[in-house]
């Protein structure tokens, strides 16, 4: 099932991703082998703000630690992406250009700071090991600052019970599970608070740019 709707005027695409379609154990296996070498790998910022979690942005040729093959998995987000364009109405001349961006990995109490993904259109997260009992979802920051303006009044009368209504909040998240994937355009910003868990918080994130068909990459 594919779940398309609207956040504060920007197209979201929310659906889950079969495991049974590429490599998802050794994908895992490999991530949480690196994970155990170094609980913190963060080259990608130099905010103050501290994020402390392990993920491969930035440290890509880092040879100390295995890179997962992820070419089957490519192949899986394929139905959503091509789904996601003619929800937003790209014209069918403009093609999509996916790069995995980056895997993330914690089970200690971690924090990525709140970032947008830049040289990209839109951007994509999967929940690749994802505990609802034990880990955090990502929170997503409303791009307007109109729910500054909404009374308590209108903010408590209106039951929250599904993403479309973030429109009131200053932040908001997903009901997150295991194997989910959402679409969004690249500048929603967002970010983590991890918890400690037993196992180990593992996404993917993607990068979708728009090219000319034909046009190489």
């Amino acid at each position: 099932m594919m779940d398309f709707h609207y956040i504060c005027g920007l197209p979201i695409l929310y659906t889950k991703i079969d495991p049974k379609t590429f490599n998802k154990e050794e994908i895992i296996t490999i991530i949480k082998r690196n994970y155990s070498k170094q609980k913190v790998r963060q080259k990608w910022s130099k905010s103050f703000m501290g994020t402390d979690i392990h993920h491969s942005n930035g440290d890509e040729d880092n040879k100390n630690f295995e890179t997962p093959n992820y070419s089957l998995l490519v192949k899986s987000y394929s139905k959503p992406i091509e789904e996601y364009k003619k929800f937003v109405g790209i014209k069918k001349e403009i093609g999509l250009y996916l790069n995995v961006a980056n895997y993330t990995c914690s089970s200690h109490k971690s924090f990525m700071e709140p970032h947008f993904h830049i040289g990209c259109e839109f951007s994509m997260i999967h929940y690749l090991n994802f505990k609802k009992t034990e880990h955090s979802p990502t929170m997503f920051i409303n791009p307007l600052e109109s729910f500054l303006w909404w009374s308590k009044k209108i903010q408590s009368s209106i039951k929250y019970d599904k993403p479309s209504q973030s429109w009131l909040l200053g932040e908001f998240s997903y009901p997150t599970e295991e194997d989910d994937l959402i679409i969004f355009p690249s500048m929603l910003r967002h970010f983590v608070n991890n918890k400690t868990s037993q196992e180990p918080r593992i996404t993917i994130a993607c990068n979708i740019t728009l090219i000319d068909k034909g046009e190489n990459f």
